[in-house]
C-alpha cells in the first residue's frame, strides 16, 4: 500500500460514522442521568508527555502531566519545540486520536515514521518507552517494535519473560486505573436516579458461553443487569437470549459504564470469558475503583494482581451465599466494596505507575503521594489532651501534623507524655476562655502548615484510616470543603450505635446553594478542605456553637466544590454528661430521628 493510500485508509476508518438506521439497530444504553463532567483540572504533576496511547491510556495520562498526543502531522515539531520530559509510545491497534492504525505491527510508512520518532527521541536526548499493556497472546504482534526500545515495560509477567529471553530490557508494570475518572463520586442532584444490583459486563461471553454461565440465572433474583462494553451488538442479539433480555442494559460507552458503576452494588466477573487474563485485570481494578465489592466466580494464581481486589469463588454456591449474605447485611457490601477500592486507590494508580517509569529510566517525577495536612483540635478539658494526640498518632499517614487549641485561662502550656517528635508535629496553642470555638479553630488554620486541614474533636470515635482515606478521595477530584454525613452515633449510655437519619447522600459533590439554605450539612466533626480556600472564609467567630454550619453557608464560596466522603471510620461519641458537650441537645431529643443500628464500632472502623 503506498503513502497515499495509507492515508486514505486512515482518513476513511476514523471519520466514518454509523447509518442512522445501523445505530436505530444498535442495542445501546444511554444512563437515565447526565454523564459526570471532570472534578479534577489539577494536573498530578510536570511532566511533559508525547504519547501514541490508546483510549484508556489517554484517560489515564492526561491527569498526569501535560500531554501532547503524537500523529504522523504534529510528531517533529512537538519533539523538536514542547520541551518533552518522555515519550510513551503503548502497544494499540490505533491511537486516541484516531492514527497508527495496525501501523505497529504491519510493515508500512507509518510503522516506518514510529521507527523514526525513536530515533529522533534518541538524538534529542529524550528518553522513549514501550508500554506494553496487552496480554503475551499478542506477543509475536508486538515484539519487532518492542526491540527498538531501550525501555519497555509490560502489565503481563508472561510478556515480560518473553521479551527478556530476547535481551530486551524489561520491567513489570501491573494495570492502573485513573483516580479522576474512576470514583464513585456521584452528583447529589442525582444520586438516587437509579440502582443496579448485580452488574454483569460481558453480554458477548453471554452469548459465546452461555451453559458455562448459567449461574448468571441463579443470579437474576439478586437483580442482574447485562451490558456489553467492548463492542456493539444489534437488537436481533436480544432474542438470542430470551431468559436474559428483561435483565439486558445493552451496549455501552466508555463514560456510560462508568455511571453504571457508580451506580452499581455489586459486580460478577467469571473466569470462564472471552477476554484475555490482561484485560480481564484491567477491567477488575476499574471495576473495584468504583468502591463496589467484585464476585470473581473462580481463583486466581497468588502472583495475579487481582488477588486481593476481587473475591474468589470456588463453586455457583459460594457466590450465590455471598450475595445472600450481602442482601442480610448491606453493611457487609459496602465493607468489601471499601477495602477493594482502597487497594486500588493507594497501590495501582497511574501516579504510581509513571512513579515506577520515571525512577527507572532517571528523570524526575514531582508527584505528591503524602502531602502535609494538619489536624486541628480545639478543646477546654484537659483530661482529653492525650486523647487528642492519641486521634492523632494513630492515623496511618505519613506526613501529617497536630495543633491543639487549648481554650483556657492557663498561661503554661500542659505537658502530654508521649508527644510525636520528629516529621509528625504536635503543637499547643492557649486561647484564652472568652474566645469561642470559631475563633479557636481560626488561631489552628492560620497557624497550620498543611496542604489541608482537617478538624478533629476531642471525644468523637475516629479510625487509624480516617485521613488516608479522606486523602485517597482527594486524588479523584479537585476539592476544597470536605466532610461526612452525620449517620453513626455512639451513646455512652446505652454502649450502642445508632443510625441518624440524614439527607445528606455519602460520595457525591453538592452545590454550593444546597448548603447555603441548609438542605444538606457536614457533621461538623468531620469538617476539612484545602487550607488556601479555608483561609479565605474562615468560621465565623462570634457565634457560640454553630461555628461549623456558618462556615458552610458562608457567603462567597459558590467556585468552591463541596464533597461527601463515604461513612467509615467517623462515629459521633454522646457522652453521658451533655454538659460536657458543645452541642447541648438532650439523648432523647437525638434519638428521635434515629434507630438502633445494631452493629459494633469495630464494624465502621476499617
Amino acid at each position: 500500500m503506498n503513502k497515499s493510500a495509507s492515508h486514505k485508509m486512515q482518513s476513511l476508518l476514523h471519520s466514518r460514522t454509523e447509518s442512522p438506521a445501523l445505530l436505530d439497530r444498535t442495542c445501546y444504553w444511554v444512563p437515565p442521568v447526565p454523564l459526570m463532567e471532570d472534578q479534577k483540572r489539577t494536573l498530578n504533576s510536570s511532566l511533559r508527555i508525547g504519547a501514541i496511547v490508546g483510549n484508556r491510556l489517554y484517560e489515564g495520562l492526561r491527569f498526569e502531566g501535560v500531554l501532547f498526543p503524537l500523529t504522523p502531522d504534529n510528531w517533529e515539531k512537538i519533539l523538536h519545540y514542547a520541551n518533552l520530559d518522555i515519550i510513551i509510545i503503548e502497544s494499540c491497534r490505533y491511537s486516541a486520536t484516531g492514527h497508527w492504525y495496525l501501523s505497529q505491527f504491519i510493515q508500512n510508512e507509518q510503522h516506518d515514521k514510529i521507527l523514526e520518532i525513536v530515533k529522533t527521541a534518541e538524538k534529542l536526548s529524550i528518553p522513549a518507552i514501550f508500554w506494553h499493556t496487552q496480554d503475551h497472546i499478542y506477543h509475536n504482534h508486538y515484539k519487532s517494535l518492542a526491540s527498538h526500545f531501550d525501555f519497555i515495560f509490560c502489565a503481563d509477567p508472561r510478556e515480560a519473560e518473553a521479551l527478556e529471553s530476547m535481551h530486551a530490557k524489561v520491567e513489570l508494570l501491573p494495570p492502573a486505573v485513573q483516580p479522576a475518572i474512576h470514583n464513585p463520586f456521584r452528583d447529589i442532584e442525582h444520586v438516587d436516579a437509579f440502582r443496579i444490583k448485580v452488574l454483569y459486563d460481558g453480554w458477548t461471553d453471554l452469548i459465546r458461553l452461555e451453559e458455562k454461565l448459567r449461574l448468571l440465572r441463579d443470579i437474576i433474583p439478586f437483580g442482574l443487569n447485562i451490558i456489553e462494553s467492548r463492542g456493539r451488538l444489534l437488537d436481533p442479539k436480544l432474542n438470542e437470549l430470551p431468559d436474559y433480555k428483561p435483565y439486558i442494559l445493552g451496549c455501552v460507552t466508555q463514560a456510560a459504564r462508568r455511571t453504571a458503576l457508580k451506580y452499581a452494588e455489586a459486580a460478577i466477573a467469571f473466569e470462564e470469558t472471552l477476554l484475555s487474563t490482561t484485560k480481564q485485570q484491567w477491567r477488575a481494578l476499574e471495576t473495584a475503583a468504583f468502591r463496589l465489592p467484585v464476585l470473581y466466580k473462580g481463583r486466581l494464581a497468588e502472583s495475579d494482581i487481582r488477588k486481593n481486589i476481587v473475591i474468589e469463588h470456588g463453586s455457583d454456591d459460594e457466590v450465590i451465599e455471598h450475595l445472600s449474605e450481602y442482601e442480610r447485611s448491606p453493611l457487609q457490601r459496602e465493607k468489601d466494596g471499601h477495602l477493594a477500592w482502597r487497594e486500588v486507590f493507594s497501590k495501582h494508580t497511574f501516579s504510581h505507575r509513571l512513579r515506577s517509569i520515571c525512577s527507572k529510566i532517571g528523570i524526575t517525577h514531582d508527584w505528591v503521594e503524602f502531602p502535609l495536612i494538619s489536624i486541628i483540635t480545639p478543646t477546654y478539658r484537659e483530661e482529653l489532651l492525650p486523647r487528642c494526640v492519641e486521634n492523632f498518632v494513630k492515623q496511618d499517614y505519613p506526613n501529617k501534623e497536630l495543633i491543639i487549641i487549648f481554650n483556657s485561662n492557663e498561661k503554661d502550656v500542659p505537658e502530654i507524655q508521649e508527644v510525636s517528635t520528629g516529621k509528625n508535629t504536635v503543637r499547643i496553642l492557649i486561647a484564652p476562655q472568652e474566645m469561642f470555638l470559631g475563633a479557636c479553630l481560626n488561631m489552628g488554620l492560620i497557624s497550620s502548615k498543611g496542604v489541608y486541614c482537617f478538624k478533629v474533636d476531642d471525644d468523637d470515635i475516629y479510625g487509624h484510616n480516617y485521613v488516608p482515606d479522606t486523602m485517597l478521595h482527594l486524588c479523584a477530584m479537585d476539592c476544597d470543603i470536605f466532610g461526612k454525613p452525620f449517620k453513626y452515633c455512639y451513646f455512652e449510655r446505652d454502649k450502642q450505635v445508632y443510625i441518624q437519619r440524614t439527607k445528606l447522600a455519602e460520595l457525591c459533590t453538592i452545590p454550593y446553594d444546597n448548603l447555603t439554605c441548609g438542605k444538606y450539612s457536614f457533621h461538623g466533626a468531620t469538617l476539612g478542605g484545602r487550607r488556601e480556600k479555608l483561609l479565605t472564609c474562615l468560621f465565623p467567630d462570634y457565634y457560640i456553637a454553630g461555628e461549623d454550619n456558618g462556615l458552610q453557608q458562608a457567603g462567597g464560596l459558590k467556585e468552591y466544590r463541596f464533597v461527601s466522603l463515604d461513612l467509615f471510620n467517623f462515629i459521633y461519641y454522646r457522652g453521658a454528661n451533655i454538659n460536657e458537650h458543645t452541642w447541648k441537645v438532650s439523648t432523647e431529643q437525638l434519638k428521635k430521628n434515629m434507630y438502633n443500628a445494631y452493629v459494633n464500632q469495630e464494624d465502621l472502623i476499617l
